[in-house]
């Protein structure tokens, strides 16, 4: 087996926390990975042009048509944020982006590309960005209506994003220690927007080979990121060398 240095990797850390520093230390800091240098901290919705003029009909027909498809946990009473993390969950255009509480988890993320490009981590300090909107602290999903906000019903519109706290009602989320930001009134990337909460720290390529090595010792794979048929499945490839 070829040696890996861990020399890019060390740097790596080393500059995790220096981000960390520049963010003001905070105590609750949230990770996002972007296989490429290219990705910016832009949601789906408002990456395709004129989705956000269909927000309104995405959320209404999943709405209409998701309880008779998919099996949800009413234990407790759902809230329109818990369609909205599900449409993200399902791959359809919202104004939320993924965050999560765990290096690793970004990490993993970070090395879905090449492994001959560099990657990117970044780091958002969640209380700072809501600070911006005049809020304190975590927003939990009871605090204020979906579709007041964002479909028009409300005077309330934040121009910068927000920092939301889901609770975990599905394994992919729990699994991912999942967080979401949704984006306001401004389309521009979070780090454009509010730069003095985000910083953007690189993967290079020449790091990947101890992330990878990382990500095997502490558990962090496709089975236990996405844990139920979609992420075993690659998971089972990676166990026979494929």
């Amino acid at each position: 087996m070829t040696p890996i240095d861990p020399t890019p990797w060390n740097a790596f850390l080393t500059d995790i926390a220096a981000a960390k520093a520049e963010l003001g230390a905070p105590d609750l800091v949230w990770y996002r990975g972007h296989s490429s240098l290219k990705y910016l901290l832009i949601p789906t919705l408002m990456r395709i042009s004129g989705a956000v003029a269909k927000e309104k009909a995405l959320f209404e027909l999943y709405s209409q048509w998701s309880p008779q498809m998919i099996e949800f946990d009413r234990s407790s009473h759902r809230s329109e944020w818990d369609d909205l993390y599900d449409m993200q969950h399902f791959g359809i255009p919202t104004r939320l982006l993924d965050w999560t509480e765990v290096l690793g988890v970004s990490v993993f993320f970070a090395m879905l590309g090449p492994d001959d490009e560099d990657s990117a981590i970044f780091l958002l300090n969640p209380i700072a960005l809501n600070m911006k909107s005049g809020r304190g602290g975590l927003i939990g999903h009871s605090e204020f209506s979906y579709s007041d906000v964002y479909g028009g019903k409300s005077a309330f519109v934040p121009a910068t994003p927000l920092a939301l706290s889901p609770k975990h009602r599905n394994h992919r989320l729990a699994a991912q220690r999942g967080r979401f930001t949704a984006h306001g009134v401004d389309t521009r990337p979070i780090d454009v927007v509010t730069p003095e909460c985000v910083q953007r720290v690189i993967l290079r390529k020449d790091a990947k080979p101890a992330a990878r090595q990382f990500l095997d010792h502490a558990g962090i794979n496709a089975y236990t990121i996405f844990p139920d048929v979609t992420g075993v499945a690659p998971f089972i490839r990676s166990l026979v060398g494929l």
